[in-house]
């Protein structure tokens, strides 16, 4: 029987949830409850409400107060009291006979700040008070002497700290993390020569480190991530004179664009994070002589410094995270898989599964209780030799319900693992998924009943054909997502839309709809709700025919339709959008503008982009009343307006980019735009067109003209020139 248990319940007072969601969560079975109150005994106060349960007169030794309002009265009195928490209490008072308090819990308190009583608890030695509204850390907490551990991270009003806080000489754990106005921390700060754990993290404003921090010549831990205020240039060098340190956190710090050779300083060093430090441009060689560097977090940097870091000589078995890669040992016996047994990254992406040699090796990974994980990427080669069946290799790496971002690629199996297909109770704060690259996959697990799921992206799942209720899992699916892409689903033929008797969308919260190179999808019964529409190489949606009546064109505003080959009159799907305020038409192959377009009679912006084959602007473009915006980029055979331009009476903005032919035809037309009344509303390549035919030749005074096979062919600018000499011409007598 195991002492404690990993859970995925969480304890249902409100606020414990948040915390569930970055530590690991266990339960006491049952049995070793009973056991534990048992031999207990009256130690234990739980006080709800005013209410007393257990109180056990003097012996309490540990007091859990629960929506407290206002002066909490004791029916007796304990001098043998040593813990106290207050959960969801609004206000703070601490009875006289707490003066032997060793623990001190306020943090799920609303009252804000600390009651003046506190300063008498001489004896404290733990005490967290997070979210205070102080604005420094109040005096009567510099008298608790035998402090050790102080949390009072997310205090947004605090801006300094009290030169006095030397006085808490015997500090270990200090956590100021997420004090976002904190901008100074005082030269007496270097006094506290005991403190192990420095948690600065999200201390926007902080400025600068004091100049006595070198002497914190015990610290362990240092977390700088996110300082953004943080000059690091001046500031690493103190922090390389740490020589105890060994977990150094300065992901995210904008100002580093270095690290120092000096880090060679930092001998017990075993975890650097540098990840969304994209600036670095030199990663010191002295780095690889740190034989404790074990861990080395850098996603997010540049392409650069990951090759860099790959190809240094480290004097250890250092792994450069997030990327882990998968390798066997020399005679094939096993794999480097093991190494992530001590690992508890933010994100982790496991790359060539395939050389995995046995189900044994991954048993001591244990993902599912790497609780700080949030971002996972499984990934296979999938041609390569497998040791390992592929869903059995995923049964084991199983992540922890604290998992956010989950990534599968290259996964060759036919079915998934059972974790996979009850993902609401394994994995329910799941916010994107992406599953890319299984060829073998005929059906999906029901990601309809992840509550957070915003995004998801299928891409190259080339045996799925049908795409319909089973994803969904039952009713009230997908309510939170967002953006929906399918990529490359070769066989994908049909995406039933609506899923429910009662006509519910599939998707009924989507903002974003892209889907590229699927050829013969079809969508049935009508068009999905989606604010933002993106096909690609997708011709058989555009060409179909829909049900109207409750479709999703009521919603969409934005379309762009791109390498589509069908024909002007083959757009059968644009009949269907009559709401829809702006299209982009990118590399299609039509020889003029679709006939359907006429049906947009509320469109706003309309964009060609790249459709070489266009000639011509098609007629039906006198419908689009609101037109206000045409760009017109590239279209190289598109070569002159027609007439009818002048009819869109709505229209604020022409715009000719990267058409030569196109533009010169403007130039020349200088009348017919003037009478048309959209001089003032072209722009060539983002600026506004001069009214003057002449704009090319006005500052000529004189040009010769010798040998010019047909001078003619400008006759309209001769009026430009103060002087014109016409030497030989073979073609002047025309």
């Amino acid at each position: 029987m195991s002492f404690l248990q990993y859970s995925s319940l969480v304890p249902d007072y409100t606020g414990l949830r948040e915390d569930a969601k970055c530590s690991m969560v266990l339960s006491m079975h049952d049995l070793m409850h009973d056991l534990a109150r048992c031999v207990m005994g009256d130690e234990l106060l739980l006080m709800d409400n005013g209410k007393e349960y257990n109180s056990g007169e003097g012996n309490c030794r540990y007091a859990l107060l629960i929506n407290c309002v206002g002066q909490t009265k004791f029916s007796y009195s304990s001098t043998k009291l040593r813990a106290m928490r207050f959960f969801n209490c609004d206000g703070i008072q601490l009875p006289l006979f707490t003066k032997s308090l060793r623990v001190l819990d306020i943090s799920k308190c609303s009252c804000g700040k600390l009651p003046s009583s506190i300063g008498k608890l001489k004896q404290l030695k733990f005490l967290s008070a997070t979210g205070m509204q102080h604005k420094t850390i109040p005096k009567h907490v510099m008298k608790l002497s035998k402090l050790i551990y102080l949390n009072i991270n997310g205090s947004l009003n605090i801006s300094t700290l009290p030169t006095s806080v030397n006085k808490l000489r015997c500090l270990l754990h200090l956590d100021l993390s997420g004090c976002s106005n904190l901008c100074s921390l005082p030269n007496s700060f270097g006094d506290l020569t005991n403190l192990l754990h420095l948690n600065l993290a999200n201390c926007y404003d902080l400025h600068s480190l004091p100049k006595s921090f070198h002497r914190l010549g015990e610290l362990q831990y240092l977390n700088l991530s996110r300082c953004l205020s943080l000059n690091l240039m001046v500031d690493i060098n103190a922090v390389c004179c740490l020589t105890k340190l060994q977990y150094l956190n300065l992901s995210r710090c904008s100002s580093l664009i270095h690290l120092p050779e000096t880090i060679r300083g930092l001998k017990d060093l075993h975890t650097l994070d540098i990840s969304g430090c994209q600036w670095i441009e030199i990663f010191p060689k002295s780095i690889c002589e740190i034989t404790s560097l074990k861990f080395l977090l850098i996603q997010g940097c540049s392409p650069w410094l990951e090759k860099r870091v790959r190809e240094s000589q480290f004097k250890n078995d250092m792994l450069a995270l997030p990327k882990f890669i998968v390798q066997r040992a020399a005679f094939g016996m096993c794999s480097n898989i093991s190494r992530l047994q001590s690992v508890h990254p933010a994100e982790l992406e496991i790359e060539c599964l395939e050389n995995v040699t046995s189900i044994g090796e991954v048993d001591v990974v244990n993902l599912t209780y790497k609780s700080a994980l949030s971002k996972l990427a499984l990934a296979w080669t999938p041609a390569a030799e497998r040791f390992v069946e592929d869903e059995d290799l995923l049964r084991k790496l199983q992540p922890p319900d604290t998992l956010k971002v989950l990534q599968i690629q290259g996964y060759m199996a036919t079915s998934f693992a059972s974790w996979m297909m009850n993902l609401a109770s394994r994995l329910p704060y799941l916010v994107r998924i992406e599953m890319v690259d299984l060829p073998r996959c005929e059906y999906l697990p029901p990601f309809g009943q992840l509550q957070h799921l915003e995004l998801l992206i299928l891409r190259r799942i080339l045996s799925l054909r049908k795409l319909g209720g089973e994803i969904c899992g039952g009713n009230g699916a997908f309510r939170k997502l967002r953006e929906f892409t399918l990529v490359k689903m070769d066989n994908l033929n049909e995406w039933i839309t609506k899923v429910s008797a009662n006509g519910e969308f599939m998707f009924p919260s989507l903002h974003k709809l892209e889907i590229s190179q699927c050829p013969i999808l079809r969508l049935n019964p009508c068009l999905p709700r989606a604010l933002e529409w993106r096909i690609e190489a997708s011709d058989q949606i555009i060409a179909d025919f829909y049900h109207t009546g409750s479709s999703s064109s009521l919603v969409l505003s934005k379309m762009h339709i791109r390498s589509c080959r069908l024909l002007p009159n083959d757009w059968k799907l644009l009949q269907f959008l009559p709401d829809l305020q702006v299209l982009e038409l990118t590399h299609c192959w039509f020889y003029e503008l679709p006939k359907s377009i006429g049906y947009l009679t509320t469109l706003r912006s309309l964009r060609i982009d790249g459709c070489d084959s266009m000639t011509k602007l098609s007629k039906w473009l006198v419908s689009l009343s609101l037109l206000h915006e045409l760009i017109i980029t590239g279209c190289l055979n598109l070569v002159y307006l027609p007439a009818f331009v002048q009819k869109l009476s709505a229209l604020e903005k022409l715009e000719i980019n990267d058409n030569d032919a196109l533009q010169r035809w403007c130039r020349n037309s200088d009348s017919w735009i003037s009478e048309n009344g959209i001089k003032n509303k072209i722009y060539f390549d983002g600026k506004l067109m001069s009214t003057k035919k002449q704009e090319d030749t006005a500052d000529i005074d004189r040009t010769d003209v010798r040998d010019y096979r047909n001078p003619c062919d400008e006759d309209e600018y001769v009026d430009c020139f103060a002087m014109l000499e016409l030497g030989e011409s073979s073609r002047m007598g025309r």
